[in-house]
């Protein structure tokens, strides 16, 4: 993934990238410090890797306000803007970016670092710190290439292993290497001559705002407000750089609404892209859409399994810390295309437990077990002081499963585009969340809006319901049952039928069915199952999901086994 390496080691450390013939290479010199940087050769007045004489600043990624914080710092340049910010706000100036980014900043006079990401943490920075030297880079791979040049030992993080082997992703700051952490969302890492401390400036709340007064109908005002602003931050960045919009657009609501708001707001020059098995509610609901709004459509068709084969690719592109098949399709479609004149990503993420939630009653916002994971069968071995963290199942939901889950996907996108959403705006996102449940519950409020504000949109099906937006919910039932058939019923009422193709993930089909697919993820998984130093309870339980999980379970094994294979 694109980005910066700061080290107090001098070993020479290429910080290469998989997508690396787009990117521009720059250091550094300082006598004290290997700082080099790699990153995406676009949106490069945003980015920052420069220094006077009091200050080394790097920027990485995009700052969809940065020229608003110009003007009101009343600066000439990005640089002179942060140096005044920094000066007068203090270490966490960048509280006030909106985007997705992380940097860092050297006080030569003081000798110490901050080193930061942004508030939702899909710009990952990660460090390893150890008797006064450090070392901090975008990527794992990086590190790990350092402490393996100078003999320095590392070891395998058990218990992270446990969050793969359940969630399928890394569930709080650990990596599957215990001397390696990730700086955790909204925070900040300050390092001096003798100590490194983390630092919180954001944390994700449900009560920012003070809305238990306000109607439905104020609420979808203030909603519209905020998501149109959100909008035009995001676009408005494409435009001040010459480039062409890239929409991701599935069967669902949140990028449909991403690129509907967006084309209202007079933002056409949109490119836009669908992924997913042919002839599914994905592909159909889309081309609909972009036919409508007569935009440039990409369709990657997602039947060739031949995307499983790529497991130790999508490792070492996400360092693990992400199931693999839970990126390997997006990966698949990227490789495929010319990003040369394409600005950000526009997607829709998280929006559905943003403006809706993952909650499906008010009574059930209390936490006492892990919840929204992938697999069950291993999910007492997680520490329980996780849960202590968080006041309520929503906020766990939220920082967990939406956060760290969904947007680790962002280390495998960051590699080709800087990607964001509007649902992401931490203005939205604050406003949202502060609004009671009972209004969010089952779209409530998300359905209203659209209603409301954007009608032509609630024409077209979505893929959640297999009907319209505002169909009733005695539609809804008789839509679904007429259009997944009897069988499809059964299994989601538990009922053993048979695996069929024509899912968004037929994975189970595939590993069934297709005699290559199963060969590989056995002979892979028999290969690498005995050739690591983990403890005989960890073996037991990764041969024992993989023996007895379905066709995702073997494949979050399989992920642990190609991170070992990688690091150790």
């Amino acid at each position: 993934m694109p980005g910066f390496y700061i080290s107090t080691y001098r070993t020479h450390n290429e910080i290469d990238n998989y997508y690396n013939e787009k990117c521009i290479k720059n250091e550094i010199k300082n006598n004290k410090y290997v700082i080099k940087r790699n990153t995406l050769n676009r949106f490069l007045d945003d980015k920052v890797f420069s220094e006077n004489e009091k200050y080394i600043i790097i920027v990485e990624g995009v700052i969809l306000n940065k020229k608003d914080l110009i003007q009101k710092y009343n600066k000439k340049t990005f640089f002179d803007t942060i140096v005044h910010m920094f000066e007068e706000v203090g270490e966490s100036f960048f509280k006030e970016f909106r985007g997705s980014f992380s940097g860092a900043l050297y006080s030569k006079k003081d000798d110490y670092w901050i080193i930061y990401t942004n508030h939702v943490g899909d710009t990952p920075v990660f460090y390893y710190y150890n008797d006064n030297n450090f070392i901090v880079g975008s990527e794992i791979n990086y590190i790990v290439e350092t402490l393996k040049k100078e003999n320095i030992n590392f070891n395998i993080n058990e218990q992270s292993i446990y969050s793969i082997l359940t969630y399928s992703f890394m569930i709080d700051d650990q990596t599957l290497i215990k001397e390696i952490k990730k700086i955790d969302l909204g925070s900040y890492i300050k390092i001096t001559k003798n100590q490194l401390k983390e630092f919180k400036y954001f944390e994700l709340t449900d009560d920012r705002y003070d809305v238990k007064d306000m109607s439905i109908d104020e609420l979808v005002e203030q909603i519209d407000i905020k998501f149109k602003n959100a909008i035009n931050l995001e676009y408005s960045k494409d435009i001040e750089y010459g480039y062409q919009h890239f929409n991701e657009l599935s069967g669902g609501l949140d990028s449909r609404m991403t690129l509907w708001v967006a084309h209202e707001l007079g933002y056409k020059n949109n490119l836009v892209v669908t992924y997913s098995k042919s002839g599914y509610y994905d592909q159909k609901i889309a081309e609909e859409i972009t036919s409508y709004l007569q935009y440039n459509w990409i369709f990657k068709s997602l039947d060739d399994p031949n995307i499983i084969f790529d497991l130790d690719e999508n490792v070492k592109m996400n360092f693990g810390l992400n199931c693999y098949f839970n990126v390997t399709k997006s990966n698949a479609t990227y490789k495929l295309i010319n990003f040369d004149n394409i600005g950000i990503c526009h997607t829709g993420q998280i929006g559905d437990v943003v403006l809706g939630t993952y909650l499906n009653s008010v009574e059930n916002n209390k936490l006492s077990t892990f919840k929204y994971a992938e697999s069950y069968k291993l999910i007492d071995r997680l520490d329980k002081n996780i849960l202590e963290k968080y006041k309520n199942e929503e906020l766990f939901a939220m920082n967990v499963r939406a956060l760290r889950g969904v947007l680790n996907s962002h280390i495998i996108r960051k590699n080709y585009f800087e990607t964001t959403s509007p649902f992401l705006d931490i203005d939205f996102l604050e406003f949202c969340m502060s609004i009671p449940l009972e209004y969010r519950i089952n779209h409530k409020l998300y359905k209203q809006w659209m209603k409301k504000k954007y009608p032509k949109a609630c024409d077209f099906i979505w893929e959640k319901t297999k009907s319209k937006v505002n169909a009733s919910d005695f539609r809804v039932f008789i839509n679904k049952a007429i259009i997944l058939g009897p069988k499809k019923i059964a299994r989601i009422m538990g009922v053993k039928t048979k695996v069929k193709p024509n899912s968004m993930n037929p994975y189970d089909y595939w590993y069934q069915n297709n005699t290559h697919i199963k060969q590989f993820m056995d002979t892979y998984y028999k290969n690498e199952i005995n050739n690591y130093k983990i403890s005989k309870r960890l073996r037991e339980d990764m041969i024992y999901l993989y023996n007895e999980g379905n066709a995702f379970e073997k494949s979050q094994v399989l992920t642990v086994l190609s991170t070992l294979k990688l690091y150790f």
